[in-house]
């Protein structure tokens, strides 16, 4: 009876605690390849169960923009924020740091929130970007300002 007692408990539990979601990097390579391929809607679900199953912290960021990326792409303006702002915030040393301060501000401009993009693209120039990188964040300056100019005339 206690034997039978005991088997009840185990499943019991075991039907309550749910074992730690494993990281897997095939899914990680295919969520990559979706993304080349266009296939925007499967690549944000693949980033996003990635970034829930413990992955490396060496991947994170990547996980991070290929979901806010995948999101951009697909139009859902709403979702490319936090997935990016976490990245900023989080990940200081990536190499996509600086190209999230880009698609961010695009969200916050095509958002109407302007000076939001102005902020952020600001931010990230503060931090020395390589030439490439900051021409297009003062472009999109250039840009985001000259736009404010012609609706104010």
């Amino acid at each position: 009876e206690v034997n039978i007692n005991l088997k009840n408990k185990v499943s019991e539990l075991s039907s309550i605690i749910k074992p730690d979601p494993v990281f897997s990097t095939i899914k990680y390579r295919n969520a990559l390849n979706y993304f080349k391929n266009g296939k925007y809607i499967q690549s944000a679900k693949i980033f996003k169960q990635s970034l829930i199953s413990n992955p490396p912290y060496s991947v994170k960021d990547n996980l991070l923009f290929g979901l806010g990326m995948s999101h951009y792409k697909l139009g859902n303006i709403s979702l490319v924020s936090k997935p990016l702002s976490r990245l900023i915030k989080e990940y200081p040393d990536s190499e996509k740091w600086f190209m999230s301060h880009v698609i961010l501000a695009l969200t916050n401009y095509r958002q109407r929130e302007k000076s939001q993009a102005l902020y952020v693209l600001d931010q990230g120039l503060k931090k020395n970007p390589p030439y490439f990188i900051r021409s297009v964040m003062q472009n999109l300056i250039d840009l985001i300002q000259e736009k404010n100019v012609d609706a104010g005339s």
